[in-house]
This record gives structure tokens, sequence and C-alpha cells, in this order.
């Protein structure tokens, strides 16, 4: 499946082979330094199309950038070619050594980027909290499983509408007035509100506001998590009127 990156390094080589035979003349090949040429193929390799593709290009190259002094035998070879050649394959090694750490750590953070968005989808998913997300027109852009559960409403029937269905109405402009706070900054807010359920109960709630922000750090949505307190708030008012009794 990776022949592509094999071919692509194979390319590289050949493309710089051939340049080098254009800027220098073969009879100086011999004598002039080139073999810093080839860094740029294996670099290149290295960066875009992966270790494997890299340690191609550095074979190659190790075996193109002096090919004359291939057909010499070694006891007749100049010293400073070979050394040359050596450091050239020295460098070349060290080069995929510290792209194949690179990958390592980038595909260990993946992993454990991946591994967090799932605890957390997770998190979210089984919480007991009602967790909604707004655009700033208030029309809602997710709806999960507990904010089922509490309002009565599934997601298909609230997401793309606003939550002006929940909103008693004697609780519109409180709603109208936080939601403007939150818009200039002011967060998180936490409050308590009374909604409507889909069979028409009157829950008591706290709510906690938060805003989305995009990666320039603009307002682009809201966050609401809401807990049903109704009984507890039932439970306040009771001792409240034992008390004034």
């Amino acid at each position: 499946p990776g022949w592509h990156k094999y071919a692509g390094a194979i390319a590289l080589v050949g493309l710089t082979f051939l340049l080098r035979n254009l800027i220098i003349a073969p009879a100086d090949q011999a004598r002039v330094p080139n073999t810093l040429l080839f860094f740029i193929p294996l670099v290149l390799a290295v960066s875009l199309l992966g270790v494997r593709a890299g340690i191609l290009a550095l074979v190659l190259s190790t075996l193109v950038a002096d090919p004359t002094l291939l057909s010499l035998n070694w006891g007749d070879a100049p010293v400073p070619r070979l050394l040359r050649l050596a450091t050239f394959a020295t460098v070349g090694v060290l080069i995929v050594w510290f792209a194949c750490k690179r990958y390592a750590a980038e595909a260990g953070l993946r992993t454990a980027l991946s591994s967090s968005d799932r605890q957390l989808a997770a998190i979210v998913a089984s919480s007991d909290d009602a967790i909604i997300s707004e655009a700033l027109d208030r029309r809602i852009t997710s709806w999960k499983r507990a904010a089922h559960r509490l309002f009565g409403y599934t997601a298909e029937e609230m997401i793309g509408h606003t939550t002006q269905r929940l909103i008693p109405a004697d609780q519109a402009a409180q709603q109208a007035d936080l939601q403007s706070h939150l818009s200039s900054g002011q967060y998180p807010l936490t409050y308590q509100a009374t909604y409507l359920t889909k069979s028409g109960c009157r829950i008591d709630t706290s709510v906690t506001l938060s805003p989305v922000l995009s990666r320039t750090g603009q307002v682009i949505g809201i966050s609401k998590i809401a807990r049903d307190i109704t009984a507890q708030q039932r439970i306040e008012d009771a001792l409240c009127q034992s008390e004034a009794r």
C-alpha cells in the first residue's frame, strides 16, 4: 500500500542526481564535494513520505552521491572521498533516527489525545446533568441523552431549534439578559431557572452557562449544563413554610 512513498523517494533521489549532473560537470564530480545536495531528497523523503521512504532515499543517495567511487577498489579509493561519503551516511542515519523518534512521539501524543477524547465523550454521555450546546443565535447544536431524560425532547426534536419552547413566559426576560451577559464575555454564570418539559411540567434547575471559544478566543457558542433541583427546591420550600408557622 505504501509503494507510492517508495516511488516518491526514488524520484527525489533521481531528480537530485540529474540536478547534480547539470550543476557539476561529470569530470569535476570526483573532486568537487557534492554529497550535500543529497541531503535534500533525504530530508524531504523523511518529512513527507515517512521513515521507510527516508531509509530508501538514504541508501540510494549513498550509492549515487559519488558513483565513480564505487568503481574503484577500496584500497585505491581516495581517503577524503571515503570520509565524505561516510560522513554523509552517518548524518543521514542520524536524520532518520531523529525522524523515528519524532514520529513515535507524535503517534504517542495522538493516542493519548484520542484516549482522552473518548474518556471525555464517555463522561459527557453518561452524565446525569443535561449538557446542551447553543450557537450565538440560541439555536441548539448538541443535545445529550441526559437532556432528553430531563426535558423529554429527543435530539432530533431540538437540534437546529432554539430553547424558546423550554422557557416559561415569565422567565423569557431573565434568559435574554443572561445570554447578553455571556456574549459580552461575562462568564461563567450559574443561576437557578425554571424550565418546561415536553409534558408541560415545570422543573427547577441549577444552570451553568459557559462560553464556547474559537481558536482565536472569540465566543462562538454557549455550553449549558442544567441539573434538576426540583425535589431539593420543594424540600427547601416545605422547610421555609414549616418555620414560618
